[in-house]
């Protein structure tokens, strides 16, 4: 367990710092599939080792999930070609092969932008997601963070601020399906923190009640959200 503890880590500070802002490249993107198999593949003890000793892997993948908003085909089919040029030509893990891996040649159903975000969204999600061992933990509204395990602050979870933080979460959740789950996940263990700023008319409430209610799969608790979100802001 150590030595696969080990190779995580050193694979999750690598794409970190692939994935963190230059002056040459201020928003980076995934390789579609590198980066899809190593974040698919965490399992929960795995997931903790990064959490406690790879921080940064979280907030730049949060970075990405905060940009603004990317809601039009258009501007969808641009990073979906930045993203197959990367994994073609750039990626130091696929590109340098001289065969690429079978995933590359096979038929792509989603946009590559489109699952590589989701694919973030639900990484970061997981970590919201209270683990079994928290779950005592993380009872109490004034104790919802972990020392030592992302997201370990409010400022870590909301790095642009509550209201923009939220606010381009839910603008996303309108589009991409892993907005919808970390909205969700969020709202269920800090809602202390992002209640208020959720329900502020300028965060579009009835937009984001409508796509919280689409979620497939919703959990109990959250229905309980909803109602208060929907009572509020109709008063």
């Amino acid at each position: 367990m150590g030595k696969d503890h080990d190779r995580v880590e050193r694979q999750a500070r690598r794409f970190a710092e692939q994935l963190r802002p230059t002056s040459d490249c201020p928003e980076p993107l995934p390789c579609g599939t590198c980066f899809l198999a190593f974040t698919a593949s965490l399992d929960a003890a795995n997931l903790e080792h990064v959490r406690n000793k790879c921080p940064e892997f979280y907030d730049v993948l949060l970075g990405i999930v905060l940009r603004e908003p990317v809601l039009s085909e258009e501007e969808c089919a641009v990073l979906c070609a930045r993203i197959v040029a990367y994994e073609t030509t750039s990626c130091p893990n696929c590109a340098a092969r001289s065969e690429g891996p079978v995933e590359r040649n096979a038929p792509r159903l989603e946009p590559p932008f489109e699952v590589a975000y989701n694919q973030c969204c639900l990484a970061i999600a997981m970590c919201v997601n209270p683990s079994e061992q928290e779950k005592a933990y993380s009872r109490t509204r004034k104790r919802p963070f972990r020392s030592g395990y992302w997201p370990d602050t409010t400022a870590r979870l909301l790095p642009l601020g509550a209201a923009q933080s939220i606010h381009r979460l839910v603008r996303s959740a309108t589009w991409y399906r892993g907005a919808v789950s970390l909205l969700s996940a969020t709202l269920q263990r800090y809602r202390y923190h992002v209640f208020q700023e959720i329900i502020k008319d300028s965060l579009l409430v009835r937009r984001t009640i409508s796509v919280l209610e689409r979620q497939p799969e919703m959990p109990d608790p959250l229905w309980l959200y909803i109602t208060v979100l929907a009572a509020h802001r109709s008063r």
